[in-house]
């Protein structure tokens, strides 16, 4: 639930100012006409609801890959101590030099937040549908004119309702002339399927339903909806029928006619603006064709490209070490530095269950999706139906501006004391979020696995975690035997190493 809700409130966000930017361009700029904003409008909400983008990589200076020496030493964070091996009945803690400062954490508030969000989206869909059921029951008596155009006293002005079978219901009491004007309108709605489109962009815009610029944009697309029908039929008859049309619209116009349904309906959204664009329509030539393509393309790039950052692995300097199989968990004691803008803290889920989370990381959405990645451990654990006992303990292997690394220690002590340890390696990507694996961290996994010299060792049993000069990897050959633990220093990765991990919604 957490991590939808992010995504969404990532896509609110990220596509507020492209709303703005439409807004300013429709107030100061009246001569584009409607059906352009009727095509940018669908633009924003088809990225409103689909969180694909196009990642654009760009350099920029950051803080390198892979700390030198120098760097590493400049200073240090609380040292945390993984327990020794589970035989030695030793029990971990996790102990700080100084008790970390209560702060305020996003992630405190992500889960209560949304499931608020959850809920009122619910009772708004909800809602929308009680009242178009409700609406349609006032319909059951209209008495059908020709084919999908039927007449009843409940329509006070014109409109199309339906999904799989839309029809057209017009108020009684019509002059052919109105009839005859009001049915192209309708029929340029059903032709667009209008009918579909505008639920749909309630139905996006009640998931968004915080962010009030979104709801701006569903009513500017109300009204350019019909603007583009109105000037679809003036297109159709050369212009010469705009005094009747603007008659007709201004005899049958009334506000709100139904009460928030999501109808397309001919005599709503603010008339008076209508009017004026119907008497004013000039049909487009070849330079505004020009602008608006020109404009479909902008709104199309600042809605699904996104700017990544890509970083560039310096070249290192050392030779690989040795590789040396041992038998148990290796014992980490972290002791390198914790730069101002990265921070974290312990978290205790329970007596046994320790886990580590940022407190100062850049991005709020980005430090909320790290966090999300580092409790992982801890809740899988929590809800593990066991009658054993559970401990976890964690030791933070690397932390500056560019990863955070963690090696967490899970034990089970059955009641006869026998301890089951299971290593669980976190490393996460500080500037987009993404968490590191075999498979986006290196070009060719398997290639990687080779380069380790251990025949038992393949892209699939490989996990690893970092460390201040070098990659820790290890695997089970077998689940009821001890771990191998394999580690290669930076400058024998460096060609294997992807330059992009994939990212999370921007921050």
């Amino acid at each position: 639930m957490s991590t939808i809700f992010l995504t969404i409130l990532s896509r609110s966000l990220w596509l507020s100012g492209v709303i703005v930017f439409l807004f300013l361009l429709r107030t100061c700029f009246r001569r584009i006409p409607g059906r352009a904003f009727y095509f940018l409008w669908l633009i924003v909400f088809l990225g409103l609801i689909c969180p694909v983008s196009l990642k654009i990589p760009y350099e920029a200076t950051v803080p390198p890959m892979f700390p030198s020496q120098t760097q590493a030493e400049a200073a240090q964070f609380p040292e945390v101590t993984v327990p020794a091996d589970a035989s030695m009945g030793t029990e971990g803690q996790i102990t700080e030099s100084e008790p970390a400062p209560t702060r305020f954490r996003f992630e405190d508030i992500l889960s209560p937040a949304s499931y608020l969000w959850a809920a009122v989206t619910f009772l708004l869909i909800l809602g929308n549908l009680w009242k178009i059921l409700r609406f349609r029951k006032g319909l059951l008596g209209a008495r059908r004119l020709k084919e999908n155009v039927y007449e009843t006293e409940a329509a006070v002005v014109p409109f199309v309702l339906g999904f799989l079978h839309p029809r057209i219901y017009l108020p009684i009491n019509l002059c052919e002339t109105e009839r005859k004007l009001i049915l192209q309108h309708e029929r340029v709605h059903l032709r667009r399927k209008d009918y579909l489109i505008k639920p749909i962009a309630l139905f996006i815009t009640s998931l968004h339903w915080f962010n009030p610029l979104v709801w701006l944009a569903y009513l500017l697309f109300s009204e350019d909806m019909e603007r583009a029908c109105d000037e679809a039929v003036l297109d159709g008859s050369n212009g010469q029928i705009r005094k009747q049309y603007a008659a007709s619209l201004l005899a049958l116009s009334v506000e709100n006619q139904s009460a928030g349904i999501s109808t397309v309906a001919f005599g709503e959204r603010r008339i008076q603006y209508r009017i004026m664009n119907i008497l004013h329509y000039k049909k487009s030539g070849a330079l505004m064709l020009l602008i608006v393509i020109f404009l479909m393309t902008l709104v199309a790039c600042g809605t699904f490209v996104q700017p990544v950052e890509v970083q560039t692995n310096p070249t290192a300097t050392t030779q690989p070490e040795e590789t040396t199989p041992v038998s148990q968990p290796p014992e980490t004691t972290a002791s390198t530095q914790t730069p101002s803008t990265v921070a974290y803290e312990d978290v205790e889920l329970d007596t046994d269950i320790h886990y580590p989370q940022l407190t100062q990381c850049p991005g709020e959405l980005t430090k909320g999706y790290i966090n999300q990645s580092l409790k992982a451990p801890a809740d899988q654990l929590d809800e593990l139906d066991t009658t054993d006992k559970k401990s976890l303990t964690y030791a933070v292997t690397r932390c500056d501006d560019t990863f955070f690394s963690v090696l967490y220690t899970m034990t089970l002590t059955s009641q006869d004391g026998t301890a089951q340890q299971t290593m669980i390696p976190v490393t996460v990507q500080i500037s987009t979020g993404a968490e590191l694996t075999m498979e986006n961290a290196f070009a060719d996994p398997k290639a990687m696995a080779a380069l380790l010299g251990n025949e038992e060792a393949t892209a699939e049993n490989l996990q690893f975690y970092l460390q201040k000069d070098d990659v820790v990897f290890f695997f089970r050959p077998e689940e009821d035997q001890d771990y191998v633990i394999l580690s290669l220093d930076y400058a024998a990765l460096e060609p294997y190493w992807n330059t992009s991990f994939g990212s999370r919604p921007a921050s």
